[in-house]
């Protein structure tokens, strides 16, 4: 049967109707002999020998003499002797289709119309087995190669909406600091400018830094639109004077702590050098955890500044309540949300996220844990080498 099986449709096709040709014509031989030699004895029957005569002659008797179940009979053999040959044929013929049909077609068919079902159906978790060296065989063989393409194709899609869905997310999530910042310098500047109690030194430097959030901001939506994914942002590093890094970062801080209604602490450990680092990658990362710091917090948040084996570290606590052990486990996946939080408040699980990949880009690494009183701490380290 392996062997059948494993034989071209054509071949199968040309020895399955050969033998019926072969049986056919076999059964035909022997039915005429039979009804034949049936016929000859009926007819015996009626044949005459003359008695004393030096030689035989045989008188056959007037048919009109056979008996009327003789000449049903003879008549019914003499149909048979047409209509035999033809069931035969026809017959054998019929029963080769249908074990060609069985043997060769059933299966693969039934196979492939499977297979176009589950793909009509939007199923491509499936898999087409048929192990026949034919053509039929090859055909499968193809359509499941097919399936498997059209299923690599359809997860690649579904990862890279993925992916720019985490993009996307990711870039609303950054703008809204830099967007805070500018809001509340605005908002200092339309309070105090009218009372003329701002030089204009204070002024200009007001207007200098908004102008630093919205080139942040162009950053952002230029990197945002080169890449199409967070791992595909580019780690721009330069020399950079650190004190004058950190002057701005809390200056940003304030403005978001009093947008938030909470205070803060910031502590730096460095001296007045200049450090290898991207400023906006860091900005990015220090204010997520800044945010979502206050955001948690009662009162306080507590930031410290310190170089590590050439690790540009950042400490931030706050006096909330801390990490769960759900989110001590999940809260650096995207999209993630403490179950134990109001929907209100689940937001860290994005700004964690994304903080993770750029710290990691800027060869260093994120920790988050919870501190000796319980309250949440997190820990970014950004490489400072080449």
């Amino acid at each position: 049967m392996d062997k059948i099986n494993n034989m071209s449709l054509k071949k199968v096709f040309f020895v399955l109707t050969l033998s019926s040709l072969i049986i056919a014509s076999i059964l035909t031989t022997f039915s005429y002999i039979l009804l034949n030699n049936l016929y000859n004895y009926i007819q015996d029957k009626y044949l005459k020998t003359p008695i004393n005569t030096g030689f035989i002659t045989i008188v056959q008797n007037n048919v009109n003499q056979f008996s009327d179940y003789d000449k049903t009979l003879l008549n019914i053999i003499n149909i048979l002797q047409l209509v035999l040959p033809l069931i035969f044929f026809i017959g054998l013929l019929l029963l080769a289709d249908i074990i060609f049909y069985k043997v060769k077609l059933k299966t693969p068919i039934e196979i492939l119309n499977k297979g176009a079902m589950e793909i009509s159906n939007n199923n491509l978790d499936f898999c087409l087995e048929y192990n026949n060296n034919d053509e039929l065989g090859n055909l499968c063989n193809a359509f499941e190669k097919m399936r498997s393409e059209l299923n690599k194709n359809n997860i690649k899609m579904w990862t890279m909406i993925n992916d720019r869905k985490q993009l996307n997310a990711a870039f609303s999530h950054d703008l809204r600091n830099p967007l805070t910042v500018l809001k509340g310098y605005s908002n200092y500047l339309t309070k105090y400018i009218p009372t003329g109690k701002l030089s204009d030194e204070k002024i200009l430097s007001t207007t200098q830094l908004m102008s630093e959030h919205i080139n942040r901001i162009e950053y952002y939506v230029e990197n945002m639109s080169n890449a199409q994914r967070l791992e595909d942002l580019v780690v721009s590093k330069s020399m950079s004077n650190i004190n004058k890094f950190i002057k701005n970062l809390d200056e940003n801080i304030s403005i978001i702590a009093k947008q938030e209604g909470k205070s803060f602490t910031l502590k730096s450990q460095i001296n007045n050098v200049n450090l290898l680092f991207d400023e906006n990658i860091i900005l990015r990362v220090v204010e997520n955890i800044i945010s979502n710091a206050f955001r948690y917090a009662r009162n306080n948040v507590s930031i410290l500044i310190y170089i590590e084996q050439e690790l540009l570290t950042f400490v931030i606590e706050d006096d909330g309540i801390g990490f769960s052990k759900e989110s001590l486990k999940s809260a650096l996946r995207p999209f993630y949300r403490d179950k134990t939080l109001n929907e209100s408040n689940a937001h860290f699980g994005m700004g964690l996220y994304i903080s993770k990949i750029l710290c990691e880009k800027h060869g260093g690494s994120i920790s988050i844990e919870n501190n000796l009183t319980n309250s949440a701490k997190i820990t970014a380290k950004f490489s400072t080498k080449n």
